[in-house]
């Protein structure tokens, strides 16, 4: 499970929020959760499984986006209300080595992409990856706990560059 605030101004294609593995060359390769108008891979790029919101959450003002995967079952939520679902895909090989990335998505051979239309113009706010599949109830408490932080809040004009490396394999 992934949780993500983000404050889109305008949302385009395909923006990253959280990758990790890489793009190509086979169906099970990449893994991205995504905040576009993409009507193929706008929600969730995986090459074979991309999906598309539902309804496009609207830009301009702080999101709360949820995307959960269980092994067969991969569903998108927008401010705690599920937006779209797609089932009976496979799982994705996400190449050892290769770390979980904020904002951006990597190459085959695992370079980040630069400046393509998968980089991420937005900004974030809380970004949590979970190690188990939150349930619908779950996501929507999260969003009710925390939408006062988000309400009104104007950006403060911080911006943070960089990439995230978990080691999953990791002991605690």
């Amino acid at each position: 499970t992934i949780e993500v605030w983000v404050w889109n101004e305008s949302v385009a294609d395909e923006e990253s929020l959280v990758s990790w593995s890489r793009r190509g060359p086979d169906g099970l390769s990449n893994m991205s959760f995504n905040y576009g108008v993409s009507g193929s891979a706008g929600a969730v790029g995986r090459w074979s499984g991309d999906m598309a919101w539902g309804t496009v959450p609207a830009a301009g003002e702080w999101r709360h986006l949820a995307f959960t995967y269980d092994g067969s079952t991969q569903i998108v939520y927008s401010d705690g209300v599920e937006n779209s679902r797609q089932e009976n895909l496979v799982g994705v090989d996400t190449y050892s080595g290769v770390p979980i990335t904020l904002g951006n998505q990597r190459d085959d051979a695992g370079n980040l992409l630069g400046h393509q239309y998968q980089t991420a113009s937005l900004h974030m706010a809380r970004v949590r990856v979970h190690d188990d599949v939150l349930s619908s109830a779950q996501i929507l408490h999260n969003y009710n706990e925390e939408i006062e932080d988000f309400t009104p809040v104007p950006l403060q004009g911080i911006q943070i560059a960089g990439e995230l490396f978990v080691d999953l394999d990791a002991a605690d």
